[in-house]
């Protein structure tokens, strides 16, 4: 259902945010309950329009899922389902394809149809294809369907061209029952590939993560039930630390976030003028009456998360002084950029760099293309005149948990119409 998100600025900033389960983790850790036929179970899952969308695939291959605690998913035991990925949902879902990896891995056969997603330019699952076909899998596509399948998968050396979480995980799934040892060269190791490794352990895979960004994966027979609590949102926590920088005076206490998950966005916000502090379990961040210009390149851990890119752009409006922001992973991680200039940013873009001056904005209609970029814009109508109408608001569901009542308890004037 299509929403308008309405916000204007408002008083300081104050209160207290508890951060929810990370849903990059969440999506692969969904798609990797189906590696084993034993009752198993995930809490902090958040309750956000991606994992519902994960969930409800599951269940439409013929699986059992219950909820016996809010943020809490449990795959009942039983045999394996149907390899048939066909639900609508798959083409609203970039993370669908994680049941490529992991149902290969599971049965050696899926077809499913071509995942969907944010709209951030080229894509490819090139290398989730091609690390399966060194596996042994057979990849057919037609019609807008994959058929993939394989008589067995044995364990290989996998080098990425570059970097990729999806693709080492997806990877990862396939060849955690594979016969012999498969090693992912150039594998990524942010925060969300390291939670799933820690998940497939407790099931009983044989993991190792060596020095060079190495993951060697010794294949096993049989992997077991269990249970595991997803990570923090080191996303979500960075949106909220990135907030409350809006406005002079504001001070935010963030909850239930991994501290040096977010040490990168930590160490850009003091640099530029924020004060924050580690206080046992909570990080709370205060705004100065100024903040002060930066220059960010965005990259794989540990560098700057190209989620975060777009709501830090959008506060570096407020910077004094010419900063920059080079985005090395998305072509099309830009769509905030013109709605920004409808509120009067001062902002250019030159290639994959974006070049961000002081601006006045004025709130107006402006259109959210992306999930961070609602996210941006929302930080941007917390420092302009007037009201924001941001349509298209609903995509800010998919990977914000109760984003309305957590933003009001803080002070954002913010609702869905």
């Amino acid at each position: 259902m299509k929403m308008k998100l309405i916000v204007s600025r408002g008083d300081v900033l104050e209160g207290e945010v508890v951060i929810s389960g990370s849903k990059n983790s969440s999506l692969p850790s969904l798609a990797a309950l189906l590696l084993t036929n034993d009752e198993i179970t995930l809490k902090n899952v958040p309750r956000i329009s991606d994992t519902e969308a994960m969930i409800k695939i599951i269940k439409d291959l013929g699986y059992k899922i219950e909820n016996p605690e809010p943020n809490t998913v449990t795959l009942k035991a039983g045999k394996r389902k149907s390899f048939k990925v066909l639900s609508s949902e798959v083409g609203k879902l970039r993370g669908s394809y994680y049941l490529m990896g992991a149902l290969l891995g599971s049965i050696n056969n899926v077809i499913i149809k071509t995942p969907g997603g944010c709209n951030l330019g080229a894509r490819p699952i090139d290398y989730h294809l091609n690390g399966f076909e060194k596996l042994g899998a057979t990849i057919k596509y037609k019609d807008g369907i994959y058929h993939i399948n394989a008589k067995k998968l044995k364990g290989t050396d996998i080098t990425l061209p570059q970097e990729s979480v999806g693709a080492t995980i997806n990877i990862m799934l396939a060849a955690v029952k594979a016969k012999g040892t498969t090693n992912i060269y150039n594998a990524s190791l942010e925060p969300e590939v390291l939670d799933v490794i820690a998940l497939l352990k407790k099931m009983g895979a044989i993991i190792k993560v060596h020095k060079e960004k190495q993951i060697e994966i010794i294949g096993v027979k049989k992997l077991s039930g269990t249970e595991h609590e997803v990570i923090p949102d080191r996303m979500e926590a960075g949106s909220y630390l990135i907030l409350a920088g809006t406005k002079p005076g504001n001070n935010i206490t963030i909850r239930n976030a991994n501290y040096q998950h977010l040490i990168t966005i930590i160490t850009v916000l003091r640099n530029i003028g924020l004060k924050i502090k580690r206080q046992n379990e909570k990080i709370i961040v205060t705004s100065p009456e100024k903040l002060g210009r930066t220059n960010v390149k965005v990259g794989p851990y540990p560098f700057l998360p190209t989620d975060l890119q777009q709501n830090l752009t959008a506060l570096l409006l407020r910077s004094s002084g010419e900063s920059s922001i080079e985005e090395t992973i998305f072509e099309n991680r830009f769509s905030h950029i013109p709605e920004l200039i409808k509120m009067k940013a001062q902002i250019e873009q030159m290639g994959r760099m974006v070049i961000i001056n002081n601006s006045t904005l004025v709130g107006t209609e402006v259109r959210a293309h992306d999930l961070r970029c609602a996210m941006s814009l929302v930080v941007a109508a917390c420092m302009a005149e007037g009201e924001t109408i941001i349509e298209n608001g609903e995509v800010l569901l998919r990977g914000y948990e109760d984003p309305i009542r957590k933003l009001n308890q803080i002070g954002v004037r913010i609702r869905f119409e």
